[in-house]
């Protein structure tokens, strides 16, 4: 009988063992899991943030687009003004 109990408190000692190297692994396992959870966060954190840096913003899109056609306005209204004072000159001349 001393035989079968030695026996059985080996094996449960051999599958505690196991079962811890087992534990140790998958703890490892669910750590790395974790941190590469943590790294992919802060890299889509990142990734958001230059996105937003990245779009053109609308308004200020939309004011630089009614500034350039004003310009373009006022550049084609000085240059029918010049048209008609140059015009105008040639036509004194030849009188």
């Amino acid at each position: 009988m001393e035989f079968i109990d030695t026996s059985k408190k080996w094996h449960d000692w051999k599958v505690f063992k196991m079962n811890m190297k087992e534990d140790v692994f998958i703890t490892d396992l669910k750590l790395k899991v974790q941190e590469l959870e943590k790294i992919l966060i802060t890299k889509n954190e990142k990734l958001v943030e230059l996105t937003r840096l990245i779009e053109p913003k609308p308004k200020k899109f939309h004011q630089f687009w009614k500034l350039a056609n004003t310009t373009k306005e006022r550049v084609h209204i000085f240059k029918e003004k010049v048209q008609e004072k140059f015009h105008a000159y040639i036509l004194q001349k030849n009188k």
